[in-house]
C-alpha cells in the first residue's frame, strides 16, 4: 500500500471520527460566534450534507446566509496545516467553546452525562466573550473619533436602524468593511422587525388626579410600520405595549406584520432605540381649556399667557408652542366644541362698544350689562371660589320667542365658542353625559338651554343636586363603564349659564342663581336688526383678548369693586349668597370701565342701576315666597281628615269630617306611560277631589275661599305629586254602608309627599283605615 492510499484512509477516519459531534456542537455556540468557521467545518466533515446542516444551523440560530451563498459556499476550505492537525484545530477552536455550554461528547454520554440543551445564561456569557475583542476596537475607536461628527467616523457603532422596509440589529463595523452590494450589506445585519419601527411623535395624554394625588400622564406613542412589500400602518401604541418582546410581537401581528423575531437582548436594544435614539416631538395633550393653569388660558387657536403677556397661536396642525413644550388643545366633542380666540384689532373698542349698545336696546340695559358682568366675573371665577366659595349660575327665564336663546349665543361669543355649542338635558342628554362634557372648560362658561323642572315635567331629569355642586365647583363620582364597580371623578371647573321656559321651585338652588327675567317680545322691525350683532360675533372674544391683555389692571379693579358691592348689597338688607352673587356681577361690569370708555354712560349714573338690580332682586324674592295653593290645600286636607270631627256626627260615633269616604292608601302601585314604560312604583294616594272640595265648602273653611276648584286641580295636575286625574278606585259612599263604590279619584305620589313634608298625619290614617277596611265592610 503506498503512502498516498494510507493519507486518504487517515483523512477518511478523521472525519468519521467527528461527524457524530460536530453537528451537534455547533447548536452549543452562541449566534454570534465566526459563521465563516462553522460553514468551513461542516463543508469538511460532512462532504455530500454540508450545506443543508449549515442552512440549519442559520435558520435556528436566527442568522441570515450571505446572499451569493453558493459562490461564498464553493471559496470554503480548511489549509493544509488546518486539516493536518485538524483535532487540535477545532478542539480549540470550536468544541471547548460548546463544552462551555454544556455540550459532552457522544462517546462520554454515560449515566447521567445525557444530552443536555445549551444552558441559556451560559450562551449570553460566551456571546459577550467573543464580543470583547469587538468591543474593545469598537471602543478605542470611539475614543478616537468621538468629536468628530457622525458622517466623518470610521465605523458605524453596534446600534438598531431602520433601512429597506425592515429594522436591523447593527453590529460594530467600520465603514471600510461595508459590502458594496447592498443585498450582501444587508446579509451582514440581523433582522429583528419584518418592517420599518418609526416613532412619529409623543402624546401625553393628563388626567387630573382628585385629592392629593398629583395628576396623572399616560404616555402613548405614535409609530409608523413600513414594510417592503409597501405596506403602511400609522397607529397610537401604549407605552406598556413597547415594554416586553411579548406585547410588542402582539402588537405587531395586530396591525398585519409578523411578530419581533430577533433575541430578548435585541429587543431590550430595540425599545431603547425607539424611546431614546429617535428624534421626534412631545406633544402634551391636555384635558380641559379655559383657565387649565393659574394665568394661562388655553384656546383651540393658541394659548395666552397673562404671566407673559404674551399669546402663543397654534400652527396648521393646531400645536400649540409655548416655550419649550407642545400643547394640544382637547378636542371636545360635536356637541361642545374648544373655543377660539380672536385677537384685538384697531376698532375693536369701537365695534364692540356698538355691538353691546344695539344688544341692550333688545334685550333691555339689566340684562346685557348683568351679561357682560357676569363674563368677566368668569374670568376670575378660580380666584373668587377661593374667596366667597361659591360662583352664582346665571339663568336666563322667559317665553319663547324673548330673546333668550339668542342673547346665549353672544355671551357665548364673547369667550369665543361658536354655534352649536349649547346643551340641553333629556332623556337623550341625560344628566351624566352633561356632567362628562362640564369637565372640558375651566373657568369657562358652560351653556344648558331649555332647562325643564322635573316637577311639573316628568320627562326632565331632577337637576336640583347637581345645580348645588356646580355652585360650589364640587364634581361628581360616576360609575366606571366595566364591570369593576368602580368610579370615576368628573371634575367640574366652569361656570353655567343656563336658559328655560320652567324655573326652579327649591329654595337652595334659587339663592344660587342670578336670575334674568325676558318678558320683551322683539318686534319686526327690531327682529331685521338683530343680524347686525350676528353678523359680527366672530370677534365677540376680541373682549376676552382685551380683558387678557389687561389681566392685572382689571383684576385689580375687580377685587376693590368686589368689596365695596358686597358692603352696598348688604346694607341694602340682602344676605348670603345673594349678596355674593350680584357684588360679582357688579364688580365685574364696573371693572371694564376702563377699556370700554365708549360704554361711559353706563356708569355716569351706575347708582341708578344698582338700586334697579336691588329692585329686581326683591321683586324675584317676592315671586318665590308667594304662597303655593297646592300646598294650602294639602295643610287644609291634613287638618280636616286628622283634627277636625264632623259636626253631623254624634257622641258614640265620632268620626272626622275627611275619611275613607274621600281618601284611600294603596301599599303598592306599579304605573305606566302609553308607552308601557313605568313612571312611578310605591305607595299612592287616591283623592276624590269633588267629595272633598263640597265637604270643605260646606264646612266653610278658608281654603274654598282663596281659590277656586278648577284652579286648584290645574295647579294639582301640574306638581311633582301627580299621576292621574281619573283612576277608578273603591270608596266608601257614606258610613255605616257596608259596599263601595268605584269613583274617579286623583292619585298622587306617596314617596314625593312624604319627601316634602306633606300630609304625613293623613298617610298614617289612610293606613289605619286600610287596616279596617275588611272589618267595616262585613259588619
Amino acid at each position: 500500500m503506498n503512502s498516498s492510499n494510507v493519507q486518504t484512509d487517515q483523512n477518511e477516519s478523521n472525519l468519521n471520527h467527528h461527524q457524530p459531534d460536530l453537528k451537534e456542537a455547533i447548536f452549543y455556540l452562541p449566534p454570534n460566534f465566526d459563521q465563516q468557521l462553522i460553514c468551513t467545518a461542516l463543508k469538511t466533515i460532512y462532504p455530500e450534507k454540508g450545506k443543508e446542516l449549515t442552512l440549519e444551523w442559520y435558520h435556528k440560530s436566527k442568522n441570515s446566509p450571505p446572499s451569493n451563498f453558493d459562490e461564498y459556499w464553493d471559496q470554503l476550505g480548511l489549509t493544509s496545516y488546518q486539516l493536518h492537525t485538524l483535532d487540535a484545530y477545532l478542539k480549540e477552536n470550536l468544541y471547548d467553546i460548546a463544552k462551555q455550554a454544556g455540550w459532552i461528547p457522544k462517546a462520554l454520554r454515560k449515566g447521567k452525562n445525557t444530552k443536555r440543551p445549551p444552558a441559556k445564561k451560559a450562551l449570553k456569557s460566551l456571546a459577550e466573550e467573543l464580543d470583547v475583542p469587538n468591543n474593545l476596537e469598537a471602543n478605542l475607536l470611539s475614543t478616537k473619533e468621538r468629536f468628530l461628527p457622525d458622517d466623518q467616523k470610521s465605523f458605524i457603532p453596534q446600534s438598531i436602524i431602520n433601512m429597506s422596509g425592515g429594522c436591523y440589529f447593527h453590529p460594530f463595523k467600520k465603514k471600510s468593511e461595508i459590502p458594496d452590494n447592498h443585498q450582501d450589506y444587508l446579509a451582514s445585519l440581523t433582522k429583528i422587525v419584518d418592517c420599518e419601527v418609526r416613532v412619529l411623535e409623543a402624546i401625553e395624554y393628563v388626567t387630573e388626579q382628585q385629592g392629593r394625588m398629583a395628576d396623572d400622564k399616560e404616555v402613548r406613542y405614535k409609530l409608523e410600520l413600513n414594510d417592503k412589500n409597501g405596506k403602511q400602518v400609522i397607529t397610537e401604541v401604549t407605552h406598556e405595549e413597547l415594554t416586553t418582546k411579548t406585547r410588542f410581537s402582539s402588537f405587531l401581528v395586530s396591525k398585519g406584520f409578523i411578530k419581533f423575531i430577533g433575541q430578548n437582548h435585541h429587543f431590550d436594544m430595540f425599545h431603547a432605540f425607539l424611546i431614546n435614539e429617535q428624534t421626534y416631538p412631545t406633544l402634551r395633550n391636555l384635558n380641559s381649556w379655559g383657565e387649565y393653569r393659574p394665568g394661562e388660558f388655553l384656546f383651540e387657536n393658541g394659548l395666552y399667557s397673562v404671566n407673559e403677556r404674551q399669546f402663543f397661536p397654534a400652527d396648521d396642525k393646531l400645536r400649540i408652542k409655548a416655550r419649550n413644550k407642545l400643547l394640544i388643545c382637547p378636542s371636545g366633542s360635536e356637541q361642545v366644541m374648544p373655543p377660539v380666540l380672536s385677537t384685538v384689532k384697531e376698532d375693536t373698542r369701537q365695534l364692540l362698544t356698538e355691538k353691546f349698545l344695539l344688544w341692550e336696546q333688545f334685550n333691555g340695559s339689566l340684562n346685557v350689562r348683568t351679561s357682560l358682568g357676569y363674563a368677566v366675573g368668569c374670568v376670575f371665577s378660580r380666584e373668587i371660589i377661593q374667596k366667597v366659595d361659591g360662583f352664582p349660575i346665571l339663568f336666563k327665564f322667559g317665553e319663547r320667542g324673548t330673546g333668550k336663546s339668542t342673547s346665549m349665543d353672544w355671551l357665548m361669543a364673547l369667550f369665543g365658542y361658536q354655534n352649536g355649542n349649547r346643551q340641553s338635558v333629556s332623556k337623550q342628554n341625560t344628566v351624566k353625559s352633561v356632567i362628562r362634557r362640564m369637565t372640558l372648560p375651566r373657568s369657562f362658561p358652560f351653556f344648558l338651554d331649555d332647562y325643564r323642572n322635573h316637577e311639573t315635567n316628568s320627562q326632565a331629569p331632577d337637576m336640583t343636586s347637581s345645580i348645588l355642586n356646580w355652585y360650589h365647583r364640587i364634581g361628581t363620582a360616576m360609575a366606571k363603564k366595566s364591570t369593576d364597580h368602580q368610579t370615576i371623578e368628573t371634575p367640574m371647573k366652569a361656570c353655567v349659564v343656563m336658559t328655560g321656559n320652567d324655573k326652579p321651585t327649591d329654595p337652595a338652588v334659587l339663592s344660587r342663581l342670578v336670575i334674568l327675567n325676558y318678558n320683551k317680545f322683539l318686534k319686526k322691525e327690531e327682529l331685521q336688526q338683530i343680524s347686525d350683532v350676528s353678523d359680527f360675533t366672530y370677534r365677540f372674544s376680541e373682549f376676552l383678548s382685551l380683558i387678557l391683555e389687561n389681566y392685572e389692571k382689571v383684576r385689580d379693579y375687580f377685587f376693590i369693586f368686589l368689596k365695596t358691592n358686597q358692603a352696598f348689597l348688604s346694607s341694602q338688607g340682602f344676605e348670603g349668597r345673594t349678596v355674593n352673587n350680584w357684588a360679582i356681577i357688579l364688580a365685574g361690569l364696573q371693572s371694564i370701565k376702563a377699556i370700554f370708555p365708549g360704554l361711559n354712560p353706563w356708569f355716569e349714573n351706575f347708582e341708578g342701576f344698582r338700586n334697579e338690580i336691588c329692585n329686581a332682586i326683591r321683586k324675584e324674592q317676592s315671586l318665590h315666597q308667594e304662597h303655593n295653593p297646592v300646598h294650602d290645600f294639602l295643610q287644609s286636607l291634613e287638618h280636616h281628615s286628622t283634627q277636625t270631627f264632623d259636626p253631623a256626627s254624634d257622641f258614640n260615633t265620632k268620626h272626622m269630617l275627611l275619611d275613607h269616604r274621600h281618601f284611600r292608601l294603596k301599599a303598592f302601585e306599579e304605573i305606566h306611560d302609553h308607552n308601557g314604560e313605568v313612571i312611578y312604583r310605591g305607595p299612592i294616594l287616591a283623592l276624590h277631589i269633588k267629595r272633598i272640595w263640597n265637604t270643605l265648602q260646606d264646612h266653610r273653611a278658608p281654603i274654598t275661599k282663596e281659590i277656586s276648584l278648577a284652579l286648584l286641580e290645574s295647579h294639582l295636575q301640574n306638581s311633582s305629586y301627580y299621576i292621574d286625574k281619573s283612576a277608578q278606585v273603591l270608596l266608601t259612599k257614606s258610613l255605616g254602608a257596608r259596599k263601595e263604590s268605584n269613583v274617579r279619584c286623583y292619585q298622587l305620589k306617596v314617596k314625593e309627599l312624604l319627601k316634602k313634608g306633606m300630609l304625613e298625619e293623613l298617610i298614617e290614617k289612610a293606613h289605619e283605615y286600610e287596616k279596617t277596611r275588611v272589618e267595616r265592610l262585613s259588619i
